[in-house]
C-alpha cells in the first residue's frame, strides 16, 4: 500500500567485553615466560573432518630483521613452512613450537605456509611472527582475518611466488586466550579482535568497546517508507542468536553465553545458553521470562506451533511442550548428530514448510544424524538442508554440497532459497533444486567455489559485503 510505514523490530544485540585471564599450556617446548605479550588469532577452514586444510599468510618486510620468532601451534596436527622451507611440525596443541627465523626473512614479500589437519573435536590453528628490524620498527604478523585457506594443495603452495588469489579466507575463532587452548595471556581479549577484524573485515574504524543498542540504531540504513524500531536490548535481551515468534505474535529469543569464547569467556556465571520470551505487559513494556536453559552450545534455531516448542542446539534437536505462560517442560531428544561438530557447524534454522514438516539446515562436517526411525547423513563433509515429521521421524534430505548453510527460507511454494555462507569469500545467494548436490567439500572441490570460480559452482548471487551470516525471510 502506497504511503504505508513499514517496521522492522530489532532486538539490541550485545556485544560482551570479557576479560579472560589464562594460564599458557605447552608441552615440551621451552615455557613461555609471564611477561610473553603472545597477540595473534585463531583460525580455522570448513568443518572439523580430517581433511587437511592449507593455510597462507603473506606480508611484507620492509628492513632486514635483527630478531624474528615464530611462534605455532595446530589443534590437532601441523607443519609450517616459511617462505617454501619447513620449520617444523607437531601433533600437540598444548605445545607452542618456536622457531628462530631472523635469518630467513627477506626484505620484501615473505609467506608463511601451514598445513593443518584436526584428529576429533575442535579445530584450530594459531601462528605469530614477531620481528624487530634494523630502523628499530617491530612487525606482528601471523594467522588472522588475511589468511588465505584451501582444502587442495597444488605443487608448489608453500612458495612465495604461488598465486593463492583464488582461495578462500579462512575463519578468524578468536584471539590467543581463547577457550579450549587457553595459550594467550593479557595481549588482546575480545575487545583487540573486534579490533583487529574491523582492519580485515569491513567493521567500522575504532570499534573498541561495545555500542549501546540506542545507539546501534542510529547507523542502520533503511530504504524509504522503512522504520527500524528497538524492542529490547541488554540487560532485558543479552547476546541473543535467534528470535521466533509464537502463534500469539510473543518474541522467543536464545540467548548465547559461550559463543565463541567458550566457558571460559562466558559473560554470565555459570552458562546457561538460555531460551528466553518477551511478554508484553499492560503498559507496553517487556518482561523477561525464561523458557529454558542448560544448553551446553547455544540454540540456534527456534519453531514453534501448537503448544510445542523444537530447538537445535549444535548436535541436539529438542522439543518441549510449550504451556501459555511459565518454563517450557517435557524436555525430549528426538534428533542426534552421533558426531558433533565444533559449534557452529551444527544443526541450525529450523523452519516450517508449507506441507506441515520441519526443514532444518546442518552445518558442513561429516553428518551422522540419528532420528527415532533411522539415520541421515550427506555426502563427505558438506552442508545439507533436510525435513522430517515434527516428531523427528521420516527424515529426507533436500539438498547438499553447502559451507555453512546457515540460514534458508521455504516460501509458500515450498520452493527452497538458501544462503551458503561463504565467510571470507562472497556469500552464495541460491534457488535451490531439491535432491541436486552442489558440490561444495563433496567431491573434491577446492574453494574457488565459494567464490564463484569453480565449473561445478551454484548458479547465483553473490551478496555485497557486510555480514557473513545473514537471515532470510
Amino acid at each position: 500500500m502506497f504511503g504505508a510505514v513499514r517496521r522492522w523490530s530489532v532486538v539490541g544485540v550485545l556485544v560482551p567485553v570479557v576479560a579472560i585471564t589464562a594460564a599458557v599450556v605447552v608441552g615440551p617446548q621451552r615455557p613461555l615466560r609471564a611477561d610473553d605479550d603472545l597477540r595473534g588469532t585463531w583460525v580455522w577452514f570448513g568443518g572439523t573432518d580430517d581433511t587437511p586444510r592449507y593455510l597462507r599468510r603473506s606480508f611484507d618486510v620492509q628492513a632486514k630483521p635483527t630478531s624474528a620468532l615464530l611462534r605455532a601451534t595446530v589443534d590437532n596436527t601441523y607443519v609450517v613452512f616459511l617462505n617454501g622451507e619447513r620449520l617444523g611440525g607437531d601433533s600437540q596443541w598444548e605445545s607452542v613450537d618456536r622457531h628462530d627465523v631472523a635469518g630467513k626473512l627477506r626484505v620484501g614479500r615473505n609467506v608463511i605456509a601451514v598445513e593443518a589437519a584436526n584428529r576429533g573435536g575442535g579445530a584450530g590453528a594459531f601462528v605469530r611472527l614477531d620481528a624487530v628490524l634494523a630502523d628499530g620498527s617491530k612487525l606482528g604478523v601471523g594467522t588472522d582475518g588475511q589468511t588465505r585457506a584451501s582444502l587442495v594443495a597444488p605443487d608448489g603452495w608453500q612458495a612465495i611466488d604461488f598465486d593463492d588469489s583464488s582461495w578462500a579466507m579462512a575463519a578468524v575463532l578468536g584471539d590467543a586466550s581463547m577457550a579450549p587452548w587457553s595459550i594467550g595471556g593479557s595481549a588482546g581479549g575480545p575487545v583487540a579482535l573486534a579490533a583487529g577484524l574491523a582492519q580485515t573485515s569491513g567493521f567500522a574504524k575504532g570499534l573498541d568497546k561495545p555500542v549501546p543498542a540506542a545507539e546501534q540504531k542510529k547507523h542502520f540504513r533503511t530504504p524509504e517508507g522503512f522504520e527500524i524500531e528497538l524492542v529490547a536490548a541488554e540487560p532485558l535481551v543479552i547476546n541473543p542468536v535467534t528470535i521466533a515468534l509464537d502463534e500469539r505474535g510473543r518474541i522467543y529469543v536464545s540467548e548465547s553465553h559461550t559463543y565463541r569464547y567458550g566457558p571460559a569467556g562466558s559473560p554470565v556465571k555459570p552458562y546457561r545458553n538460555p531460551i528466553i520470551r518477551l511478554e508484553p505487559r499492560p503498559d507496553g513494556s517487556l518482561e523477561r521470562q525464561l523458557v529454558a536453559d542448560g544448553f551446553e552450545d547455544p540454540v540456534m534455531g527456534i519453531a514453534i506451533r501448537g503448544g510445542r516448542l523444537w530447538a537445535t542446539a549444535n548436535d541436539h534437536l529438542y522439543e518441549f511442550t510449550l504451556p501459555a505462560t511459565g518454563p517450557a517442560t517435557d524436555r525430549k531428544l528426538l534428533v542426534q548428530d552421533r558426531n558433533k561438530a565444533w559449534n557452529p557447524f551444527g544443526m541450525f534454522v529450523l523452519e516450517w514448510a508449507p506441507d506441515g514438516l520441519l526443514a532444518m539446515s546442518v552445518g558442513n562436517h561429516v553428518i551422522d544424524l540419528k532420528g527415532p526411525d533411522g539415520t541421515l547423513s550427506g555426502r563427505k563433509a558438506s552442508g545439507i538442508v533436510m525435513r522430517m515429521k515434527p516428531d523427528g521421524t521420516s527424515m529426507e534430505l533436500l539438498t547438499q554440497g553447502f559451507r555453512v548453510p546457515y540460514s534458508f527460507e521455504l516460501d509458500p511454494f515450498g520452493q527452497l532459497w538458501l544462503l551458503s555462507n561463504g565467510e571470507g569469500s562472497p556469500n552464495r545467494f541460491a534457488r535451490i533444486i531439491e535432491g541436486v548436490d552442489y558440490h561444495c567439500y563433496t567431491r573434491g572441490v577446492d574453494n574457488t567455489w565459494l567464490a564463484g570460480r569453480h565449473r561445478y559452482s551454484a548458479p547465483a548471487m553473490e551478496l555485497p559485503g557486510g555480514a557473513h551470516t545473514q537471515l532470510i525471510r
